[in-house]
């Protein structure tokens, strides 16, 4: 959207008939409405449910085992996006990802809309946030290896990001308070989530 990239990494198998399993060809693009129905779909069928995925007439069809969905494929090729979100990551945050979860969900109810600031240093970061004169502050311990760092974001953005991962702690590679954050876990090997920081207030 502008301000954040999510990348997920699926792996489905070896390839070839010999285990049923076959590669799709790549840069599939779907509509984000297509997706979401999609999602919801997957969501209805058993954990350990078999699918069948194939193409045709520039068709993705989804077969279950109690239902079938068809989207029809975007054409064109997906930015890249890489030459903006390309994060140096010259230190490290290493925090709990429920508490920092909780944390960016407390503070972001007082503010809406608005940003809440990072302040960071050896070992806690600080969130807080302010409106209207009232002000939220949540305080957790964490590992930094950088100077003493503050930066601004989005705390719905920034959440979303972290619910998507699995694990207990979550790492922020940090460069600069105005270069793009990524947020990875050792849980979500194949998941990475880049966010760039709000400017002003």
């Amino acid at each position: 959207d502008g301000a954040r990239l999510a990348e997920a990494t699926a792996f489905f198998g070896e390839g070839g008939s010999s285990n049923g399993v076959y590669h799709l060809p790549t840069d599939l693009l779907l509509s984000q409405r297509s997706v979401r129905a999609l999602e919801t779909l997957l969501h209805a069928f058993n954990a350990d449910a078999t699918i069948d995925l194939h193409l045709s007439d520039q068709t993705l069809h989804l077969q279950g085992p109690s239902a079938r969905f068809s989207a029809r494929l975007l054409n064109g090729t997906y930015p890249h996006y890489e030459s903006v979100f390309t994060p140096r990551a010259e230190h490290r945050l290493q925090v709990s990802r429920a508490d920092l979860l909780q944390a960016l969900r407390q503070v972001g109810g007082l503010i809406g809309n608005g940003a809440i600031a990072l302040s960071i240093i050896e070992h806690a970061v600080m969130v807080t946030g302010a409106q209207d004169g009232d002000r939220a502050r949540a305080v957790l311990t964490a590992s930094w290896d950088g100077p003493p760092t503050q930066l601004s974001c989005a705390p719905h953005a920034l959440a979303e990001g972290l619910d998507a991962m699995d694990g207990e702690s979550v790492t922020l590679a940090i460069t600069s308070p105005h270069d793009p954050i990524r947020c990875e876990a050792e849980e979500s090997p194949g998941y990475r989530y880049v966010i760039v920081p709000a400017t002003g207030e």
